[in-house]
């Protein structure tokens, strides 16, 4: 008999040749289809129970975890489905990992095809759940295997910021500078920053130690102490003094120790500039709260298109030590904003002011932003400037028009009427349209949407 040989390749993982003849047996059940699961590289045997943290990773709550399971074929007939969906899921938990991807039609010999489960807790804990896939495998026609995996809380973690001026909005990033201003020789002059913990129901966060340090660091000091620990959503002051012992430019660095996981230490830098002689020196704030290149916009909110904000009062203060001549105070040709300069030259010192006053009125929908630019004898700060930002709304306006008969009339709002005019008995139709004449979306609310009373 004549014999002929043949090269199998078997693909499980690696490639294996083996030789044989005609003459030669297959194994019954080599001839049949055959099923092996995979999650990753670990094999799953059908009837068995895997704890949680082995195949699939703890999840925090409402978050998720996606896995790929690999279904392969090892026999040499097609290996086909016979369930419906093809991968089942089921256990007291099974809503929490559904099957996004459901594999399809039959596996080729030596073949395997994919599926997808997406874990997604909405709850802390173990949860079980278990897969079966049924399909004409002889040996293991229902696979079923059973998996916990933990759902988990997120910890909250303590968050440190620091802001200058203290209690308002302008957050001070760490290796972020602050500039202090221009001082006389030898006068001394104090500085409010506040220390945040910012995350609620977080551990308090400890200051171990607030030190200055630089080249300049003899003429900034620690006045006031920080308190520690600071509780969650809470927060503490700490003063720093600024006595520059001669003219120029003066340098320094703030260190705060603490235990913020990521942000330890905090690092703030320093500047200050001493005067030899007498000079002025700029401020803008409104209220209470500093403006400048620094700081974030003045904010004037959402605002109506075609609206007008209320007047905002800002004060140009002199903080220095001799007369402040104001050149210009000035912001962009806008339609959107409206500088009305009432200000008053040359500004006192020490600590005179005077004010000018801005209006947001938006003519379009969106964020809209401006510089204003204040012009003066500053030496370190002659052209001094900050933003000034609002968002136009679009409004609705709702109009009602009868269109029974041209020309269209308008009908007032509330407390107009309209007159059916016809004779007893006889019925009469009227056409109405509601139109919308504003610039935003009009939402019709009521149930029904047009109701009529006696």
């Amino acid at each position: 008999m004549k014999k002929i040989a043949y090269i199998l390749i078997l693909l499980t993982g690696f490639l294996n040749l083996s030789c044989f003849d005609g003459t030669q047996e297959i194994p019954q059940d080599k001839k049949n289809p055959e099923i092996v699961v995979r999650l990753a590289n670990t094999q799953l045997i059908s009837g068995s129970t895997y704890p949680t943290s082995t195949l699939i990773s703890d999840t925090q709550v409402l978050s998720s975890t996606a896995v790929t399971i690999t279904i392969e074929n090892t026999g040499r007939e097609y290996l086909e489905f016979t369930g419906s969906p093809i991968v089942e899921t089921g256990g007291a938990d099974a809503s929490m990992f559904p099957v996004t991807t459901q594999p399809s039609g039959s596996i080729a010999p030596f073949s395997f095809k994919t599926f997808q489960i997406v874990f997604t807790p909405t709850s802390a804990g173990t949860k079980t759940f278990t897969i079966t896939i049924r399909s004409n495998d002889p040996n293991t026609g229902v696979f079923s295997v059973t998996m916990n995996a933990d759902g988990t809380v997120a910890v909250p973690v303590q968050e440190i910021n620091v802001r200058y001026p203290a209690f308002t909005a302008n957050n001070i990033a760490s290796g972020g500078l602050v500039n202090l201003g221009s001082y006389n020789v030898s006068s001394t002059n104090t500085f409010t920053f506040e220390i945040q913990n910012t995350t609620a129901f977080a551990p308090d966060i400890t200051i171990s130690s607030t030190n200055i340090t630089g080249i300049d660091a003899s003429q900034f000091s620690i006045v006031t102490p920080p308190v520690s620990p600071i509780n969650a959503s809470g927060s503490t002051t700490f003063v720093v003094s600024f006595t520059p012992s001669s003219g120029g430019l003066k340098q320094a660095t703030i260190t705060i120790a603490n235990n913020d996981p990521d942000e330890n230490p905090y690092i703030i830098y320093l500047n200050g500039t001493g005067l030899t002689v007498s000079q002025p020196d700029i401020e803008v704030r409104q209220g209470v709260t500093l403006y400048n290149a620094f700081s974030d916009p003045y904010e004037f909110g959402n605002i109506n298109q075609w609206s007008s904000s209320a007047t905002v009062i800002f004060s140009i203060k002199n903080i220095g030590a001799s007369n402040l001549n104001l050149t210009s105070v000035s912001i962009p040709i806008s339609p959107d904003f409206t500088l009305n300069n009432t200000t008053s030259t040359p500004v006192g010192f020490p600590n005179g002011s005077t004010d000018f006053t801005i209006q947001f009125h938006p003519t379009t929908t969106g964020l809209k932003t401006a510089t204003v630019t204040v012009v003066s004898n500053d030496p370190d700060t002659p052209s001094y400037t900050f933003d000034v930002q609002g968002t136009g709304v679009a409004i609705p306006e709702i109009n009602i028009r009868d269109f029974t008969d041209l020309p269209a009339g308008d009908i007032p709002s509330s407390s107009g009427t309209f007159s059916f005019s016809t004779t007893v008995g006889t019925p009469i139709d009227r056409n109405f349209y509601i139109h919308n004449i504003g610039v935003g979306n009009l939402l019709l609310t009521s149930t029904p949407i047009v109701n009529i009373t006696p």
